[in-house]
């Protein structure tokens, strides 16, 4: 998601994240994808402040 800025450590977790799920756990590139796209929402949506 190039709109959303992600630090070094966090790009390299996700890249061994990405890989270990693909080569270990035998999941595909789209399951992958589509985890870590739910989850990148749901850690964007718990950052956003709530108000009027």
């Amino acid at each position: 998601m190039p709109w959303i800025s992600c630090s070094p450590t966090c790009a390299a977790r996700s890249l061994y994240l990405n890989v270990f799920l693909v080569t270990q756990r035998h999941w595909s590139q789209t399951e992958v994808g589509w985890v870590t796209t739910v989850g990148g929402l749901f850690g964007l949506a718990a950052q956003t402040p709530i108000g009027r």
